[in-house]
């Protein structure tokens, strides 16, 4: 099939469209020619935008033709500004375009790339309302507008677009604020930066840099250690996210070579390298070598500098009226707030339903009365937001999680000035499901309050660790870094199967079951997926779907979680409308309106964080932008938040969730929990993830396994190992 050229612009989006990374077009020729159809996947083009394409014949479908590439045609005629600003940007009048283009001309356009940053400029001549529309008209013909303003040199267009990598260069010229050829900049810069220093997709960055040695006919950055360095930092960030810190030099070593297909002789002479010249960290254990990413190893070592710091501060003076809400705590309860009143760090490990709660509303109560100020002097933090929610309406007490406090997005980058300035009051956090917090975003709370006095951490030492580095709550009680109370008396009074159950696989015991309380279910192999649907239809009639979820531990699979949600959705939501399609691990996945999902994601912004579970409400449609708006609704105790998603931001953040992870769940508690165990993932089902799925539920626990995978028998294998994951806690302690 011989490829074909045209010239001319897309006029309409049959199916699909750019928020779908699929379309399907009316492309008109600028020749005069019939229009023709053309199917797009991944890179959609722009409507209205003079392009040159080039395209070949569908085999699949004959009415329609495949879209291979598409190239800007730069636009070198001179353009009105005045009219084009009153012609095409919603509420720009005449006076108001006359005004912009006296004072900015074309560059208002990168003015609104940070209307924050430039606001005060702006809003020497525009309203609010004509920012923001400047903004969203940019943002919407993002293409077209550069190509009038020609921002980067022809070469640059042609480069990118012709090898797909429209979005990349997107990326570069929102971060990159420069008319310099980005081909040019990093034929003598290393284009490995952009992943180091701007965080970029590690496989976007390197086809980039193939690419350009290509380019240039050299080989300048296939072989370099830049690309080697940044494939090792890949990796390392990737196998952080097992907690561990230290990483085995020969795993790196082994998926390095996969990628890179360098020879053996060459990698160990790299990696060398890397070690001598402190690219990253390196420690030797016995007989097996390790290597920390030097960030990491940072921030470990502030962590513990800071626990040392604190611990060594003149203890807060807090007074307590011993008084008939005091006298109604447990013994151990009474410990555990002594020890937060006489020491400047302690911490709280217990089981769900061992007033871990109680306790934290008693804390609160006490710095209230001692004058101190919640969300200026003090702070109740968790790591979710479903967390802050549940702790928030069980003490009547404004809480945040860590990301709101320090206002900051899914890469917890940077905190801006005015945050850090207001931190600085900050006394006392005192830090719920603290099992759940990683180094990574610890160091960021800790490095943030400078004036720190006093901190409590409370948690379940049982549950599973934080996905990413370390194992915070085991190592600080481990190595007697804090004053540590564990709380063993359960107050729960209802069902009390579930507390015995989940308490027998703490202590390595046989678990109890009782009917309608724990049930264990062994389904047919080839109906699980049925069975455990009903399943869950039926705990939906007894609960209602506000309370009951379904957990698992994987995605994959015939009965991973997407195979679940998908199988669910059919029984409990067969009619609604589908407002969008998406397809993850070769699934199609459907969302509908009422659908339950859950967000993946912060948006600081919204107020609402990764684990929120909310329902799609509405799609709102706009003919004249050609855009889809999905609306989910999200409630915070007695709040509704209704949040607007675009088509990618809803690709990227939003999942169904009838059933999730168990990782996900962790930190939240409901009715009727259901717990899948997957036998193709049963290297995956540990001691701490059972028992945090089973210690999630309030009223009825089941078990559903299927015959060829005994429930108790992965119990028995399971006590015996214990997960193990390596830290530079030690070896920083020792003062190695």
């Amino acid at each position: 099939m011989s490829s074909q050229k045209l010239k001319g612009s897309f006029v309409k989006f049959l199916k699909g469209g750019k928020g779908s990374n699929w379309a399907l077009l009316m492309f008109k020729p600028d020749n005069g020619s019939k229009t023709i159809v053309l199917y797009a996947r991944n890179n959609v083009p722009n409507l209205y935008v003079q392009y040159e394409i080039s395209f070949k014949s569908n085999s699949k479908y004959s009415h329609n033709k495949l879209l291979e590439s598409y190239i800007p045609i730069a636009n070198t005629q001179d353009i009105n500004w005045e009219e084009y600003f009153f012609k095409h940007v919603p509420s720009i009048g005449k006076t108001t375009a006359k005004k912009v283009n006296e004072k900015w001309g074309n560059e208002i356009f990168n003015l609104v790339k940070d209307t924050k940053q430039n606001y005060a400029e702006l809003s020497e001549i525009l309203s609010d309302r004509q920012i923001e529309s400047f903004k969203n008209y940019y943002e919407q013909n993002t293409h077209q507008v550069d190509s009038l303003m020609i921002l980067n040199s022809e070469n640059d267009i042609k480069f990118f677009y012709s090898n797909s990598m429209q979005s990349f260069y997107e990326k570069l010229l929102n971060l990159i604020k420069t008319k310099e050829s980005f081909i040019e900049m990093f034929q003598v810069k290393s284009p490995y930066s952009l992943y180091f220093d701007y965080e970029l997709d590690l496989s976007d960055v390197d086809r980039f840099a193939l690419l350009l040695d290509s380019t240039y006919q050299n080989d300048k950055n296939q072989f370099s250690n830049d690309r080697f360095e940044a494939y090792v930092d890949f990796l390392l960030k990737d196998k952080e996210s097992n907690n561990s810190t230290l990483i085995n030099i020969a795993e790196v070593a082994k998926d390095v070579a996969g990628i890179l297909n360098f020879e053996k002789e060459d990698i160990i002479e790299r990696f060398k390298f890397l070690i001598a010249h402190k690219k990253v960290r390196f420690r030797q254990v016995g007989e097996i070598s390790y290597l920390t990413r030097n960030s990491t190893y940072e921030k470990e070592k502030l962590i513990l500098s800071k626990i040392t710091q604190i611990n060594s501060k003149k203890s807060m003076n807090l007074n307590c009226n011993i008084s008939e809400e005091f006298n109604t705590l447990s013994n151990e309860q009474k410990d555990a707030f002594l020890n937060f009143l006489n020491f400047n760090i302690s911490v709280v490990s217990g089981g769900p339903g061992t007033g871990k709660s109680y306790l934290i509303k008693f804390i609160n109560k006490t710095l209230q009365e001692n004058g101190l100020e919640n969300l200026k002097d003090y702070y109740i933090l968790t790591p979710t937001g479903r967390a802050s929610s549940n702790i928030s309406l069980k003490i009547n007490e404004q809480c945040k999680t860590i990301h709101s406090m320090l206002r900051i997005d899914k890469n917890e980058r940077g905190i801006n000035e005015e945050t850090l300035e207001a931190l600085k009051e900050v006394k006392v956090v005192v830090v719920d499901e603290f099992s759940m917090v990683n180094v990574n975003i610890f160091s960021k709370l800790l490095s943030s309050c400078p004036n720190l006095e006093k901190i409590i951490l409370i948690g379940d030492v049982e549950q599973l660790p934080a996905i990413g580095p370390g194992n915070l709550l085991e190592e600080i009680i481990s190595f007697n870094l804090a004053k540590t109370t564990f709380l063993e008396k359960n107050f729960r009074t209802e069902s009390k199967e579930i507390v015995q159950h989940f308490s027998a696989i703490k202590y390595n015991q046989l678990p109890v079951f009782k009917k309608s309380i724990v049930d264990l279910y062994q389904f047919n192999s080839n109906t699980f997926l049925s069975d455990i649907t009903n399943l869950f239809l039926e705990e939906v009639k007894k609960f209602s779907l506000d309370n009951v979820i379904l957990l698992a531990p994987s995605y994959k699979g015939s009965v991973g979680i997407t195979n679940l949600n998908n199988e669910i959705q059919k029984q409990l939501n067969p009619n609604s409308e589908i407002i969008y399609t998406i397809k993850k691990f070769q699934d199609e996945i459907n969302f509908k309106i009422g659908d339950r999902v859950i967000q993946l994601e912060n948006r600081v912004a919204d107020d609402i964080y990764n684990g929120d579970i909310g329902y799609i409400k509405g799609l709102i449609i706009d003919n004249n932008k050609k855009t889809k708006t999905i609306v989910v609704e999200f409630k915070r105790n007695a709040n509704v938040i209704n949040v607007k998603y675009s088509e990618m931001e809803f690709r990227e953040q939003i999942n169904l969730a009838y059933a999730i992870t168990v990782h996900k769940f962790q930190g939240s508690e409901t009715d009727s929990v259901i717990f899948a165990i997957n036998p193709q993932y049963k290297f995956m089902t540990t001691k701490k993830l059972i028992y945090t799925a089973t210690s999630r539920a309030i009223r009825h626990l089941s078990i559903a396994t299927n015959v060829n995978c005994d429930y108790l028998e992965i119990l028995v294998e399971n006590s015996a190992n214990k997960e193990n994951i390596l830290t530079n806690f030690r070896y920083i302690l020792q003062g190695e």
